[in-house]
C-alpha cells in the first residue's frame, strides 16, 4: 500500500488534512479548503466592491490632476484652449496663465470658462464658472470686467466684500477705464466678427449717454443700419444725433451721414 505522505491524489491531501484537527477560524478553514480541492477560495462579493470603489476614487484624483500636468504652470500668457478653458488674448495683453488659473497685467483678455477657474487682476480677485466674459487693464491697473454669459464672484482689492456680477453687468474699480467705452468697444468688435445686430442692441443702450459715448455711439448705430440697408432707422438716429449734439464733435460726420441717407429714402 502507498504510504499516505506519497499519494499525490485529492484523496491524499483529504486523508492528510483529516489526519489534523480542523481549525476553527474562517481564514484556516479557507486554508484546508485550498490544500484538498488544489484552488483558492472564491473572494467575497464585499471585498470585490470595495476593491472597485478604490479605483474608482483614485481614478477621479488622477483626472483631477490631469489639467495641472497638461498646462505647465505659470507660462505666458497666451490665447489657448486647455482643460476647459478658452483664452483669447487681445495684441498687447500681459500676463501669466496656469491650469484654471489667470493673471492678468494689463490689455484686454475674453475668457470662456466650463470649469471652476481663477482671474487675478491688479484691482480685483475673480472667481468663475460655466461662464463667457472679458477683463481689461490698463496701462496703470485699472481693471474692468464685463460678463457676457454665466455669473463671476469678484472682491476688489480694495474691499472684503464679494459682488455678484451677472450677465449683462459689468464691474469697474474706481480709477478704471470708463465702463461706456469698455461697452463701444465691445460692440465695434461685433462689428468686425459680422455681427451687426448685437453690435446694435450695445450701442443703443450706450445712446442715452449724455457725454462723448452717446455721440458716438449714436453715429456708430446709425452707420451699422446703414450698412444693412435700415435706411429709416439710420436716419432717425441720424436726426436725434442732430437735436442732441447740434455742435458735437461729430456733426461733420453725422451730416456727411444724412446726405448719404436722402437719395435712399427716394
Amino acid at each position: 500500500m502507498t504510504p499516505l505522505k506519497e499519494r499525490p491524489d485529492a484523496l491524499g491531501r483529504l486523508l492528510k488534512a483529516a489526519a489534523k484537527p480542523l481549525p476553527s477560524e474562517p481564514n484556516a478553514r479557507a486554508r484546508v479548503r485550498e490544500q484538498v480541492l488544489g484552488r483558492p477560495t472564491p473572494r467575497p462579493l464585499w471585498r470585490v466592491g470595495l476593491a472597485s470603489v478604490a479605483v474608482g476614487a483614485l481614478v477621479a484624483v488622477l483626472v483631477a490632476q490631469l489639467p495641472g500636468w497638461l498646462m505647465p504652470r505659470a507660462q505666458p500668457l497666451t490665447s489657448c484652449t486647455v482643460a476647459g478653458l478658452a483664452v483669447t488674448a487681445q495684441p498687447g495683453a500681459a500676463g501669466t496663465m496656469s491650469a484654471r488659473s489667470i493673471t492678468v497685467r494689463s490689455g484686454v483678455v475674453d475668457l470662456v470658462a466650463s470649469e471652476p477657474t481663477t482671474i487675478e487682476l491688479p484691482r480685483a480677485h475673480v472667481e468663475t464658472f460655466n461662464s463667457r466674459l472679458r477683463v481689461a487693464v490698463s496701462e496703470v491697473g485699472d481693471t474692468a470686467v464685463l460678463v457676457y454669459q454665466g455669473s463671476a464672484a469678484l472682491r476688489p482689492s480694495s474691499s472684503r466684500v464679494v459682488e455678484q456680477v451677472v450677465a449683462g453687468q459689468q464691474w469697474a474699480s474706481a480709477q478704471t477705464i470708463d465702463r461706456a467705452e469698455l461697452l463701444h468697444r465691445e460692440a465695434l468688435r461685433l462689428e468686425r466678427e459680422g455681427q451687426p445686430r448685437r453690435a446694435l442692441q450695445v450701442l443703443e443702450a450706450l445712446a442715452p449717454h449724455s457725454g462723448a459715448w452717446g455721440e458716438l455711439s449714436l453715429y456708430d448705430a446709425a452707420r451699422i443700419h446703414l450698412s444693412v440697408g435700415e435706411h429709416a432707422a439710420a436716419l432717425d438716429l441720424v436726426e436725434q444725433h442732430q437735436q442732441r449734439f447740434p455742435a458735437g464733435a461729430l456733426s461733420t460726420e453725422v451730416a456727411v451721414l444724412r446726405e448719404r441717407l436722402q437719395p435712399g429714402l427716394k
